[in-house]
């Protein structure tokens, strides 16, 4: 919407995924076809931001740092990943397995790095991604 900044957004070929920060510092992930309304809100109630999310940083088998931002949804653990420079993508695992690795293909933006993002102090997701 007009009053949110993108700090992830890419097309991974049929869908486009988004994650924006409102002026209130409050994050909301959404995912949708690319001409249709989004058919995944994350979370439904603005005021969950501050405790939905959490950030980590992945450090690949060729030593390149992923900055990531991740949210649990019942048994399933969403995470953006990825900078301007790097892969970039959603992962999608069900009960720590991974079921979907959703490459951006197109139009990519990726500010996970920020400090603005910093600055909301998110929790600490340790756990590893399961990247290929």
């Amino acid at each position: 919407s007009a009053e949110e900044t993108p700090v992830f957004a890419c097309s991974t070929g049929k869908k486009r995924a988004s994650l924006c920060m409102t002026g209130s510092n409050q994050l909301a992930y959404r995912l949708a076809p690319l001409d249709g309304a989004p058919e995944m809100v994350y979370p439904a109630n603005a005021a969950a931001t501050s405790t939905a999310f959490k950030q980590g940083v992945y450090t690949g088998t060729n030593g390149q740092s992923l900055p990531f931002v991740s949210f649990d949804k019942g048994n399933y653990r969403y995470a953006v990943y990825g900078s301007t420079t790097t892969a970039q993508g959603i992962l999608v695992e069900q009960n720590g397995k991974r079921i979907a690795d959703l490459r951006c293909q197109a139009d990519r933006l990726s500010a996970l790095g920020m400090s603005k993002l910093q600055s909301l102090n998110l929790g600490q997701d340790t756990r590893s991604l399961q990247l290929p």
